[in-house]
Order: C-alpha cells, then structure tokens, then sequence
C-alpha cells in the first residue's frame, strides 16, 4: 500500500467517489486464498461439473466475508465485503478424478456420489494488487407499506472492483460465480 493516506470509514471512501466513474484502487488483505494459497483481500472458490468451458452444475465451497482493505485517491478503508462486487476470471482451475486424494474433502464427496470429475475453480482479489473500480447504485424492490400500495424502491451503493477497466461504468469482465447469482 502506498505510505500516505488518511484512514477514512467504509462510508466516507465510497462517498468520495462519483457513481460511473471510473478510478484505481490498490487491495490489502492477510487471508489465504484455499487453492491458490496466497494472501489476499478477497476470494471465493466454487466446484461442479463442466462441459464444453460451461458450468453446468457448481455450488460455491466458500466466500470470504472479511472485510477488504482498500486504498484509492489518498484514502484507505475496511470495506465490507457485502458492499463490494468483484468482476474477475479465474485465478485458478482443475479438473480433478473420482479417487483424486490431492482434491478438498468436499469435491471427493461430491465426485464419491456421481462417480464423475469434477471441476474447481477459485476468483481472487491478490493482496497487494491495483485494481480498476468505479462505484455502482444498486436498486431494488421492497415490500409495499400496505394492502394496495406499490412496492418500494431501495438503493445499496457498492464498489464494483474489476481486473479490466470498466466501459460506461460496465465491466467488461463477468461477475464472480457469487456476484453472478447475488439478489437482496
């Protein structure tokens, strides 16, 4: 991380920058990443069946939910993982076989009950990396207030962080398996 900086609160640091626009922030972490064994700030880490390049089935095996430090513009802050959308590819992927002992615990079991390979695949945000971000308004319906009333409207301000620069304040890159299927 860069030396000078003002620690701020989750709130200030996302405040401080424009909804759309793009900037550069620098991600810190002490966690290890369970595949690729590295520090990071985040990383989440899936397994199923594959055909063709395509998932066909997965279940997510685990999502870091520590907050992220993040550094940008002279400010630095714990951001909670539930405010940030990660768009990344893969950092790592295997193919493992039925009687794999090198593959975890969870994919031997779930190749024991089909006897079929399964694939797995980690995303992560590497300690110590740049990354493009821009910051996103969310939105989403609420129950209505009452008998014949509409449903409500509600906004969630996150930080999309992204290992390509963004285009219109759209990734060019496709959501983590996590963020993929993410709804309020």
């Amino acid at each position: 991380m860069a030396s000078k900086f003002t620690i701020v609160g989750a709130e200030e640091f996302l405040k401080a920058h424009a909804p759309g626009t793009p900037f550069k922030v620098q991600v810190d972490g002490d966690q290890v990443a369970f595949l690729g064994k590295m520090k990071t700030a985040y990383f989440e880490w899936m397994y199923g069946h594959k055909e063709g390049g395509k998932w066909l089935q997965y279940s997510i095996a685990y999502r870091s939910e520590a907050p992220l430090l993040l550094e940008a513009d002279g400010l630095r802050a714990a951001i909670p993982a539930a405010r940030v959308r990660v768009y990344v590819a893969p950092s790592f992927e295997k193919e493992f076989k039925p009687g794999d002992e090198a593959a975890p615990e969870i994919v031997r079991e779930y190749m024991a009950k089909g006897k079929v390979s399964a694939h797995v695949a980690e995303y992560r945000l590497e300690a110590g990396k740049t990354f493009e971000a821009v910051m996103h308004e969310e939105t989403y319906l609420l129950p209505p207030n009452g008998p014949g009333q509409p449903p409500g409207k509600g906004k969630n301000l996150v930080l999309r962080i992204s290992e390509k620069p963004f285009k219109d304040g759209e990734p060019q890159v496709g959501a983590t398996p996590v963020y993929m299927a993410w709804t309020y």
